[in-house]
């Protein structure tokens, strides 16, 4: 057909670059590339679809927010180099759909930490006021102590 242009060669390389890459999440939290044969390869897709909890790295809940942290198992570096296999995300509150990714558990722990430490309680400052006596109680010491 005249005005197509012929498409070039992939080599092998290129094609197992641009395919998607999976891992499996092992006990200890590590992660290894999944199984290349076909059937091994169904059996762990059918695996880590009824896995659960499984890949729950950490989940938090405040007020109306939750904060989930999981194994993705695809690779989401896109662009090569170390893969990104962990993500955690905000629903709901003022940072619903704030996102980000990890390439270890230990990282995506860290972060996951730190941004359920950065939410809002979603507490007016009165409520603040009226649970401050609480506060210091639970935390082991008195107003006086405690200015």
């Amino acid at each position: 057909m005249k005005g197509l242009a012929k498409m070039p060669k992939m080599s092998k390389e290129l094609i197992e670059a641009a395919m998607p890459r999976w891992y499996v999440l092992n006990a200890d939290h590590s992660v290894s590339p999944a199984p290349s044969d076909k059937e091994s390869r169904l059996e762990y897709y059918d695996a880590f679809e009824k896995g659960g909890n499984d890949r729950r790295v950490a989940f938090d809940n405040i007020g109306k927010v939750d904060i989930s942290t999981v194994f993705l198992g695809l690779d989401h570096s896109f662009t090569g180099g170390t893969p990104v296999l962990f993500e955690t995300l905000v629903f709901g509150g003022p940072n619903d759909g704030y996102m980000e990714r990890y390439c270890t558990w230990d990282e995506a722990l860290a972060g996951h930490a730190r941004i359920l430490a950065e939410q809002p309680s979603g507490l007016t400052r009165e409520q603040l006021e009226a649970g401050k006596d609480e506060i210091l109680r639970l935390m082991g010491g008195d107003e006086e102590e405690n200015g």
